[in-house]
């Protein structure tokens, strides 16, 4: 059998089909926790437990109380630290039975606190003013870096004052005069 672009096409909707289903399948059957809205990745005392009705048809709980109930799941609320849901799975000639236990912890007050709109805006305001702060600063640090980069260097300093201050100017004659008598002394007594 040769694998023709027809019949690959063919095998990838296929597989596209088949990974689509197992993918709802699998998430139809999850249990997942959340604590104020938010899903976590343990349970905590206070937060939600959701069991799926794929699972199970009945469900009695211990250690929780049943808030909610839609098609797909049951939310229990947490109440103690185990939680132990048995459940029934019903069919046209038999039912299972089973029994899960789940370990709740208490939830860490340092990790959460709700933020009311008012701090969120304050902190935001002090955010942005340590921004500007800092926007200032950094631009006070770049015109002090470009001035000392503009600045002469210690030749250059010298070189300026050599040629361009006028009392050096002064000395520069001078000089130039007894260096220019000294060569004419020199050249008439060399005989």
């Amino acid at each position: 059998m040769k694998l023709t672009p027809g019949r690959l096409t063919i095998f990838t909707i296929l597989t596209i089909i088949a990974l689509f289903l197992f993918c709802h399948v699998v998430e139809a059957k999850t249990v997942y926790f959340t604590y104020d809205g938010n899903a976590t990745k343990e349970l905590y005392t206070g937060g939600y437990l959701h069991f799926p009705k794929s699972i199970a048809d009945k469900i009695k709980v211990c250690g929780g109380i049943v808030e909610k109930e839609n098609d797909k799941e049951w939310a229990i609320k947490v109440t103690k630290n185990t939680v132990v849901v048995e459940y029934i799975k019903l069919t046209n000639n038999s039912f299972s039975y089973g029994k899960k236990t789940y370990s709740a912890k208490e939830f860490p007050a340092e990790l959460y606190e709700p933020v009311m709109p008012e701090e969120m805006r304050l902190t935001l305001m002090s955010v942005n003013q340590n921004y500007a702060n800092l926007t200032k600063e950094l631009n006070n640090l770049k015109a002090v870096v470009n001035s000392i980069k503009d600045r002469p260097t210690f030749g250059e300093e010298v070189k300026g004052f050599l040629l361009y201050f006028p009392p050096v100017w002064v000395a520069y004659i001078i000089f130039g005069i007894l260096g220019f008598l000294t060569l004419l002394g020199w050249w008439y007594e060399r005989d």
